[in-house]
């Protein structure tokens, strides 16, 4: 399959996460989750594992500087 799509040009779809999985991730609420989509802060259609790893990384280094 992964042959198939680099011969016609078609991106891997990357790691997801599912909201609950994003949450406990992040340390927050699924509702908190879900108010970050809705405010653009990640992608509503599908939250890739590595967004989410990226924003936990940031969460974490804006308060340790605290």
């Amino acid at each position: 399959m992964d042959e198939y799509d680099r011969m016609n040009g078609l991106a891997p779809i990357p790691p997801l996460v599912s909201v609950t999985e994003a949450a406990a991730t992040l340390g927050v609420t699924r509702q908190r989750v879900l108010q970050m989509i809705h405010e653009g802060t990640v992608n509503g259609w599908a939250l890739s594992h590595a967004e989410i790893d990226n924003l936990a990384a940031k969460k974490y280094a804006i308060n340790s500087s605290h």
